[in-house]
């Protein structure tokens, strides 16, 4: 004998994301397709930096419901993507704000090490060492301990007061 009140208790097995790529305004992007057992009506969101599409969808929903839906939502994603800023790339030349000073990227590929922070005549410089096809990462890494450090020393301080 069951009782009724316990069959809701139980967690419905997760559903496993769909993931593909769709073209919108010239670009292709990934797309993941996720079921949600909460989800009433069908969700498009666009990730952060418009590098990807996100769709949920009601429990049992059709695959071609989800295509018609995408194929309706076409012109606003467009115009939702247009609207993002492109990201520039990282790379050796270009000025990259630290605590509001820009610091221009200079690569050093013959050295062995990570980023340091100089000076020349022109201003303050960011010097990445090692191969070039670190350099992104490295300025993203440096870039997020000194956040780090801010963080915690901003902590300290208003921990103390």
């Amino acid at each position: 004998m069951t009782l009724g009140f316990f069959r809701n208790l139980t967690k419905p097995k997760p559903t496993p994301v769909v993931e593909r790529e769709h073209c919108v305004a010239g670009r292709t992007l990934p797309l993941k397709i996720v079921e949600s057992a909460r989800a009433r009506r069908l969700t498009l969101r666009i990730d952060s930096g418009g590098q990807g599409l996100r769709v949920t969808v009601p429990p049992g929903l059709r695959r071609g419901e989800v295509e018609k839906f995408l194929d309706r939502h076409q012109d606003w994603l467009e115009q939702r993507l247009a609207k993002v800023p492109t990201r520039p790339q990282v790379r050796p030349g270009i000025k990259i704000p630290i605590r509001g000073v820009p610091h221009r990227v200079v690569h050093e590929p013959s050295k062995r090490g990570t980023v340091t922070v100089s000076r020349d005549e022109r201003g303050p410089l960011l010097v990445v060492h090692g191969e070039r096809i670190h350099l992104p990462r490295r300025v993203a890494d440096h870039l997020k301990r000194e956040a780090k450090k801010e963080i915690e020393r901003l902590v300290v301080k208003h921990t103390e007061a």
